[in-house]
């Protein structure tokens, strides 16, 4: 959760004395007051601020995600700066996504950086330094406050690496306003309740589904149910929980297919329940029926049969309990026979300690060939008519594809564009040039709306060649590896990807002897995102959740090992052991020098692996921390 918060700061003698909205803020230099509020307009700070006679500053923070600064004297504005100015549009703030060359860059900060100075010496604020505050609005930041106060101090406002909080929280070190945290509904109850929560029995209401007209069709397009047949019922299921003299409910929306799907969830009334289809009036399901099973089964007899039935997979999406592998991280612990698994892909993770920064020619290499080898083949298959190359998804075409490049400067500036063939080439040029942190081409799935897929995966390859709590020169530090990964949707691997996994296992290999890998992973999982390892995730699995060093993350279905975890275990004849005890399929060395050597568990990084790498996790005790 992020910092949502709006500020205004004045010379004390003009402040108001109670503003209303208004909370006194703390942290300003003397002579100077700040006053804070989770709601103001970020472009326009209202009254009573607009009869401010003198200096003035407005500023809000929107999630920790951005940040606009405007200085005002005499009621007029004298400039403005918007912090991650990549994330604006996002919350209604005109910004530009793609990030501009440095000389645009430099050229745009010249007047602001003069009003500031100009507006600082009017209000009596003489320690501004130009070149200060150039350099911090030339920057991006991972909390857009860190710029908006690191401004604030230079131009003298708040004290050198100050910050801005409530008064009344004035001894609470770091405290800051942050988002209030989410209301439940609140029914009245006519007795009182225990003072434990209680849980009354659901209720459940089925009702028919209109399949004819424009609403049934809009349903199927905005939740993704193409493949899903066509449902006979819904059936709403209430539940409450009772917590003294409230009780804290909501509807929860279930399709009667086969399987049963679970929609979405509404806190309110259930006529005003947004995004249904057209249907007939709600029937009470009886009350032996206490499960959603059995209101399922129930609406299914007494309501309305399916019209269609779903398709077969893999001619459809999976629910959590038909994966081939269900207990797959934290998240999953207890897979659900009706909601809709993310579909699996296929995630590769390399780390290495080598600068990547001094082999920017050969890294984008690499990434051009990872473009044609897994993220062409797709766009060409779908066509020029199918295929989205803009970072504004207005406009994109329905059940088509869009591809992306998201890139990070040297400086923490985000950029967010499009990936056709002028982005790309500036992006690898800009690569090349030493001008770039972190570089990442995207291509995704489009519904019939032509928004991002929530169900069906996409092809992903980023590079991070020193992370944000890395200095921009020098060695990497421990614990802080430059990082490559690819992600692949099965479905795309196993039909428009030319090789498979075997082509990016292969993809993966040059990169790990190209850039000195120290370690890296393989896992099909559809829970584990990138950087995320299965085996920490899943609550079984016996380690002793603490790395015995900065990148051992466990089993997986592909592992890649360095010279220091050989080493750690005894040399090849540990791996070499579990090969001959057939405990994993396949053993290979990708590397004299450096050292690395690559282990399969099994034939199919999408099927069970689990059982697979608990087999082998004790033999590698000295690497992953196996209690």
């Amino acid at each position: 959760m992020g910092l949502w918060a709006a500020y205004v700061l004045v010379e004390s003698v003009g402040a108001p004395a109670d503003p209303d909205g208004w909370e006194p803020g703390a942290g300003t230099v003397d002579g100077w007051s700040a006053f804070i509020t989770r709601s103001a307009d970020p472009l326009h700070p209202g009254a009573p601020w607009t009869t401010v006679p003198g200096p003035m500053l407005t500023a809000s923070v929107l999630d920790s995600d951005v940040s606009l600064l405007i200085g005002w004297d005499k009621g007029e504005e004298r400039f403005r700066w918007l912090f991650n100015e990549e994330a604006g549009a996002g919350y209604g703030i005109p910004g530009r996504a793609e990030e501009p060359d440095e000389q645009t860059q430099a050229a745009e900060r010249v007047p602001v950086v003069t009003a500031m100075l100009t507006w600082a010496a009017e209000a009596g604020l003489t320690a501004a330094e130009p070149d200060r505050l150039d350099d911090i609005l030339s920057r991006g930041y991972v909390l857009a406050e860190d710029g908006l106060f690191a401004t604030l101090a230079a131009l003298g406002v708040i004290p050198p690496d100050g910050y801005l909080y409530q008064a009344e929280h004035a001894e609470e070190t770091g405290h800051i306003l942050e988002r209030p945290e989410f209301q439940h509904l609140a029914l009245a109850r006519s007795a009182a309740g225990g003072l434990a929560p209680a849980q009354p029995a659901p209720m459940f209401l089925a009702t028919a589904i209109d399949h004819d007209g424009p609403a049934w069709a809009r349903f199927v397009v905005r939740h993704e149910l193409e493949e899903w047949g066509r449902p006979g019922c819904l059936v709403a299921a209430w539940r409450e929980v009772t917590v003294g003299a409230t009780t804290f409910g909501s509807w929860t929306f279930y399709l009667t297919g086969d399987p049963a799907l679970v929609l979405y969830g509404w806190h309110g009334t259930l006529e005003a329940a947004p995004r249904l289809p057209d249907h007939g009036p709600w029937l009470a399901v009886p009350a032996e029926c206490t499960e959603i099973d059995a209101a399922i089964t129930w609406a299914r007899a007494h309501v309305a049969a399916d019209a269609t039935p779903a398709a077969a997979p893999p001619h459809r999406g999976l629910v959590q309990t038909e994966l081939a592998e269900q207990l797959l991280g934290i998240d999953m612990t207890s897979a659900s026979p009706h909601a809709r698994a993310a579909e699996p892909r296929l995630v590769c993770q390399l780390y290495t300690y080598t600068d990547l920064a001094e082999h920017t020619d050969a890294l984008a290499d690499w990434l051009t060939d990872a473009r044609q080898l897994l993220i062409d083949p797709v766009l060409a298959t779908y066509g020029p008519d199918r295929v989205w190359l803009s970072a504004d998804g207005d406009g994109a075409p329905p059940y088509g594809v869009s591809a992306s490049i998201d890139a990070k400067s040297v400086k923490g500036r985000w950029s967010y564009t499009g990936a056709g063939a002028a982005q790309w080439n500036r992006a690898m040029a800009r690569l090349r040039a030493g001008q770039l942190h972190f570089l990442g081409v995207r291509l995704g799935r489009l519904d019939g709306e032509g928004s991002g897929s929530r169900y069906r995966g996409g092809i992903g390859v980023h590079v991070e060649l020193r992370d944000q709590f890395t200095e921009a020169t020098g060695p990497l530090p421990d614990g802080h590896p430059a990082t490559i990964v690819i992600t692949a949707a099965r479905s795309l691997l196993d039909e428009q990807v030319p090789g498979g996994t075997a082509a990016v296992v292969d993809l993966l290999h040059r990169a790990a002897v190209t850039f000195g890998a120290v370690t890296g992973y393989v896992h099909g999982s559809g829970s584990a995102g990138s950087l995320q390892s299965p085996f920490e995730r899943r609550s079984p699995a016996h380690w002793e959740k603490q790395r015995l060093d900065a990148m051992s993350r466990g089993v997986h279905w592909g592992n890649l090992l360095g010279a220091g975890h050989l080493a750690a275990i005894g040399g090849l004849d540990r791996l070499e052991r579990l090969r001959a005890d057939g405990r994993i399929r396949r053993l290979e060395q990708w590397s004299t020098e450096p050292q690395l050597w690559w282990f399969e568990l099994t034939d199919d990084p999408f099927g069970p692996v689990n059982a697979h790498a608990d087999t082998v996790a004790p033999d590698l005790r000295e690497i992953i921390a196996y209690r």
